[in-house]
């Protein structure tokens, strides 16, 4: 019982993953897409690792070109009524 107290204990210690809205997400990325900070300086302001931010950067980066894309067709769908 006492090895089952210690486990339990020891789970209450970890800490839990943060959690990011997409907002935020983007917010972030997008200011590191400008450059007019470093990744660190943004690290720094906004309480995220700098490993983190170069993996939004990259993806919003990499998925652009799909967001754009994918508002033209729909909005030319809606100008024809499909």
């Amino acid at each position: 019982m006492l090895e089952q107290d210690a486990i339990d204990e020891e789970r209450m210690d970890v800490a839990q993953r943060k959690r990011y809205s997409a907002e935020c997400k983007a917010r972030v990325a997008l200011e590191a897409l400008k450059g007019q900070k470093t990744v660190n300086e943004l690290a720094s302001t906004y309480g995220v690792h700098p490993t983190q931010i170069a993996h939004w950067k990259h993806r919003l980066h990499k998925e652009t070109p799909d967001i754009v894309s994918a508002r033209r067709v729909s909005s030319t769908l809606a100008i024809f009524d499909l």
